[in-house]
């Protein structure tokens, strides 16, 4: 712990380890742990669906109802995801950081604005701020609403940037 560095070889590749895996309540995960890799993959195949879907539901509003449950549970992954990042070692070059302030500024610094803004639940989010006898006529208005909403939702396929990056972690 502290500055002690330890070596690690994962396959081929010998890493330097910066800090150490915590223990904590919350403890920072290896980004080799299995159970990392697993979510990895399997935020993979939500990716994938995510392809057929947010086009299907952008296009079609018949699809856009059916798909609304689909697309909310997708924002709640991504978004436990975020947190899983903050609690997961981070590796750059041939050093994985372990210690907590070194993973919110490299995952700040690098992938953190996709991540978090592709999957923020907009629609969910206007139609319960549309709710309040308060709420501005923009957000109110039936067409312009939909407009907003059809626009908001293009973020989505920001998610697909995420997909070279979890192919290159499965790949290591």
């Amino acid at each position: 712990q502290g500055g002690r560095v330890v070596e690690y070889e994962y396959g081929d590749t010998k890493y330097s380890l910066i800090g150490a895996p915590g223990r904590g309540p919350i403890p920072v995960f290896g980004p080799f742990h299995p159970g990392i890799q697993a979510f990895e993959f399997l935020s993979m195949l939500v990716l994938i669906s995510t392809i057929y879907t947010t086009p299907l539901a952008l296009g079609f509003e018949k699809f856009e109802r059916a798909l609304r449950a689909v697309d909310l549970s997708t924002d709640l992954f991504f978004l436990c995801d975020c947190a899983r990042v903050f609690n997961t070692g981070f590796v750059v070059g041939e050093e994985i950081f372990f210690r907590r302030d070194d993973i919110a500024r490299l995952y700040l610094k690098s992938w953190f604005c996709v991540d978090f803004f592709s999957s923020v639940p907009y629609g969910q989010l206007l139609k319960l701020l549309s709710s309040g006898t308060d709420a501005p006529e923009w957000l109110t208005s039936g067409k312009k609403m939909v407009k907003a909403l059809r626009l908001l939702r293009l973020a989505k396929l920001l998610k697909l940037m995420r997909m070279s990056r979890i192919i290159v972690k499965l790949r290591g």
